[in-house]
């Protein structure tokens, strides 16, 4: 029999406010103020489900530019049963994750970054508090990786079947991070797109599977086969994740876990890693919606009686339910006059030289995707907040057919995601807010270019 359960989420911090009505057997919301108090309350689940504590606990940096150093770490965490926990200063640790840990009796803290990140003084705190450190933090991202592999190994951790992922592909590592943990799988990194990091190659080469997480443009034909490997990819790191629910995910989820994908909400991924492993469920990437693609991957599998969980405030991770799985919204072209392409570009005019803001949304500042979908709300079409997504919404249009108001894509790091976004003004030109410290202007497109979507028929 169906249910509706009613869970009023009283949790810290406006973006945890809300009461959701989920068809399912339970749902729940782990999110606090900010991404070290998640992480807090990821932990706090993590123990109600493994009530025999080991003493053990992960700690991470949680500044999204560091977030590398511990790509490779929930294999090590789930072998140690330990929860992952944050730490956003340097000299010091944070006050509430220092009272957590030893609010928890934790022995053993392995930091899983260098002292230029959770400096010495730092690692000293937790020893006069009691705790024994050990440092896994190496000089560079594939020696940290390295030094977390002997340590898995040093525990009795196996190699036989490993995950390879690129150094720089941390959305992709954390689709298969709750995987590699539970199946005892050593995540372990590409240097660039055609070689293993060379601290890392023996355990590749003689290893019996080799999962590689990643399209060709992070991890190339020739590496893949030269390790002998099974691509898991997709088109962008959401099409990944569901490639790689697809693969180690059977008929029906007891657990299903969402999670932002965007850039600076990764971590909330990380941390819940070890909480997702052995869950029976998966860890789902959203961008800020539920997108047709995933649903479709996901109907059917996601039961009256699957818990569901989300990672984040209400903000980042929607509410979803088990209607929004069955009948997904279409991402279709709308119908509108034709003259509406050149209306879109007139209003986006208005707000030439408005300075560029990383998140920004709004006249006071925008970022590319953030005044990309200003425009278009205007005129009462909402499109998704990233790059990532609005390159799969409306419908393709080749560069010979553009019309004013489609957007524009560009990519410039090599690894074949939209990175930027403008709109199409005509005469081979685009508006759009390139990069901290300029504002909106218009450009001619050259360099970069990657394609185009048409949001107005």
């Amino acid at each position: 029999m169906k249910r509706k359960k009613l869970i009023a989420l009283l949790v810290m911090g406006m973006l945890c406010f809300r009461n959701i009505t989920v068809l399912a057997a339970e749902s729940n919301r782990l999110c606090g103020r900010t991404r070290v108090e998640t992480a807090i309350e990821v932990s706090k689940e993590f123990y109600n489900k493994n009530s025999d504590s080991t003493g053990n606990a992960i700690l991470a940096a949680a500044a999204d530019e560091n977030l590398v150093d511990s790509l490779a770490v929930s294999p090590l965490a789930y072998k140690l049963k330990a929860p992952i926990f944050l730490n956003d200063a340097n000299n010091s640790i944070d006050e509430v994750t220092l009272n957590e840990l030893k609010s928890r009796n934790i022995k053993n803290v392995y930091i899983s970054t260098g002292e230029g990140i959770i400096s010495k003084e730092a690692e000293e705190e937790l020893v006069a508090n009691g705790m024994n450190v050990i440092r896994l933090g190496g000089a560079t991202r594939y020696e940290t990786a390295l030094n977390i592999l002997n340590k898995y190994k040093e525990l009795g951790g196996q190699a036989t079947n490993v995950c390879l992922v690129s150094g720089n592909g941390i959305a992709d590592a954390l689709s298969i991070a709750p995987i590699a943990a539970e199946n005892s799988m050593p995540i372990v990194l590409a240097k660039d797109s055609d070689n293993v990091a060379s601290e890392l190659k023996e355990v590749v080469y003689s290893a019996q599977k080799v999962y590689a997480v990643g399209g060709e443009s992070v991890l190339s034909t020739g590496l893949v086969n030269d390790v002998k490997g099974e691509r898991l990819a997709g088109k962008n790191r959401y099409a990944t994740n569901i490639e790689v629910i697809k693969k180690f995910y059977g008929s029906s989820f007891e657990n299903i876990y969402f999670a932002n994908g965007n850039n600076n909400h990764l971590v909330d991924s990380l941390t819940a890693s070890v909480l997702v492993a052995g869950s029976k469920g998966p860890i789902v990437l959203l961008d800020n919606k539920l997108n047709k693609d995933t649903a479709n991957a996901i109907n059917g599998k996601v039961t009256d009686n699957t818990n569901m969980t989300f990672l984040g405030g209400e903000a980042f991770v929607p509410s979803i339910t088990i209607d929004n799985i069955k009948n997904p919204p279409e991402d279709k072209p709308i119908e509108k006059p034709k003259d509406m392409g050149q209306e879109v570009v007139n209003y986006a005019m208005n707000y030439l030289g408005t300075p560029y803001v990383w998140g920004g949304d709004s006249p006071a500042g925008f970022d590319c995707s953030g005044f990309a979908q200003y425009v278009y709300r205007h005129f009462g079409v909402e499109i998704t907040r990233t790059t990532y997504t609005q390159v799969t919404q409306g419908s393709y249009v080749a560069r010979e057919n553009l019309r004013p108001g489609d957007l524009v894509f560009f990519t410039y790091s090599g690894d074949g995601e939209a990175e930027h976004v403008g709109m199409y003004v005509g005469n081979n030109s685009y508006i759009h807010c390139p990069q901290p410290g300029d504002v909106v202007r218009v450009s001619t497109i050259g360099y970069g270019y990657m394609t185009a979507r048409r949001i107005f028929n």
